[in-house]
């Protein structure tokens, strides 16, 4: 559980973890280098021993943070869940059911409750709400983007940890697809939704968005990392969708235009302030 000044909201995301039906968990909550009270809010969970506070030795980001929790993993299963995000009680419970009674699945994603929410003026508003993914994506669907691959709820074997990379300190945008991507190369067979929602996710743009960094310029930067890593396989030369969204985002950069302007003009459009 990576957090970053989340200290209003990380207690909620810690207590949707000792709510969870499966109760041998080990919680890592990684630190990235926070300036709010969030080390004097771990001192309220002390007493469960199983969770355990972790301060960020690498790269202040999330692919830092992520790394830093992933390499001191000791689980049969490393499993991933934002801070100001929260986990339904079955979550562990269900997946780890799966993962048992089909030992071909190597890493699985379970459906999300999201949200798409704009912060102005401490009100919020939701822009997109959405629930089960269907028809269920596949790894095609990965490796085309149609899905994203988000890590919030993300479990996989923690056998994959000899095999793959890890995150990638270097991407500060598309490090949760990269990873993705690394399990989908070494697990072509392995991948796994579970149709259930499971996690609560929300997407946050505003005064307090997780979201206000990314600019038309980093995404573009970062999709050209991706193209020089993933070079030499087909699953991703033989797509165009991130050579199309360079060029998009590159004529938006050009004009000025900034990802929340884009969202706004999207989706603000229905009056209920909503949409599917």
């Amino acid at each position: 559980m990576p957090t970053y000044n989340r200290a209003y909201v990380l207690w909620r995301a810690i207590l949707s973890i000792q709510n969870q039906t499966h109760s041998n968990w080990e919680l890592l909550v990684v630190d990235d280098r926070s300036t709010d009270d969030t080390e004097k809010l771990m001192r309220e969970f002390r007493s469960d021993g199983r969770i355990k506070y972790v301060k960020n030795q690498f790269a202040h980001s999330p692919a830092g943070a992520r790394k830093q929790g992933y390499q001191v993993a000791s689980g049969d299963y490393i499993a991933y869940l934002d801070s100001d995000n929260t986990a339904y009680s079955a979550w562990l419970e269900s997946s780890l059911e799966k993962f048992s009674s089909n030992r071909e699945i190597k890493f699985l994603y379970p459906a999300l409750n999201f949200r798409l929410l704009h912060l102005v003026n401490g009100e919020f508003k939701t822009y997109k709400e959405e629930s089960a993914k269907s028809p269920y994506p596949t790894i095609a669907d990965l490796w085309s983007h149609d899905f994203e691959g988000d890590p919030n709820g993300l479990i996989h074997i923690a056998e994959a940890k000899k095999l793959i990379e890890g995150w990638d300190e270097s991407l500060t945008l598309y490090e949760d697809y990269d990873y993705s991507l690394q399990l989908a190369e070494i697990y072509p067979e392995g991948f796994y939704y579970l149709p259930l929602v499971l996690i609560n996710y929300a997407r946050l743009y505003g005064e307090m968005g997780i979201c206000n960094d990314a600019t038309y310029e980093s995404i573009v930067i970062n999709l050209k990392k991706l193209d020089a890593k993933y070079k030499d396989y087909p699953e991703w030369t033989d797509r165009t969708w991130h050579s199309d969204l360079i060029k998009k985002y590159q004529e938006y950069d050009n004009q000025g235009i900034k990802p929340i302007d884009r969202i706004v003009s999207k989706y603000d459009k229905n009056e209920s302030g909503s949409a599917n």
